[in-house]
């Protein structure tokens, strides 16, 4: 029978370990569309403003993934004259919509059944309501 030397066998132990704790470390959970900001459900989908003739005027799409669209229609109702990409969270208790490394800009808002209003600074009042469309 033979022995074997103490220092070979931690030295082969310290090798797992140091190899153990690397390859578990160089897994990665993949998670990258997991968003880690906190998003309203409520928000998510699209929501339009019609003009009183029923037409199109604006519109946001609000996405699970924290980027949203706003719409802005031409005056013929029949084109999108803008589109503009956003990012989104809620922060206390605000709508903040923003674009990487700017300014962003916060609404307050408020959600009842199908509708979607934003509180008007100027008027001081809710403004028209923006529809739920499925």
């Amino acid at each position: 029978m033979t022995k074997t030397k103490p220092s070979f066998v931690i030295n082969k132990l310290f090798a797992l370990c140091v190899l153990l704790v690397f390859g578990l470390a160089a897994c990665d959970d993949d998670n990258d569309d997991v968003v880690d900001v906190n998003l309203d459900p409520e928000l998510f989908g699209r929501w339009e403003h019609y003009d009183p003739a029923g037409n199109v005027e604006y519109a946001w799409e609000f996405n699970s993934d924290a980027t949203a669209t706003q719409f802005i229609y031409d005056d013929e109702y029949d084109w999108v004259d803008q589109e503009i990409d956003w990012l989104w969270e809620i922060e206390n208790e605000q709508l903040k919509y923003y674009v990487e490394n700017g300014v962003p800009q916060y609404r307050t808002y408020m959600i009842e059944d199908d509708m979607l209003f934003f509180w008007a600074e100027p008027i001081e009042d809710w403004s028209a309501p923006y529809f739920k469309v499925d």
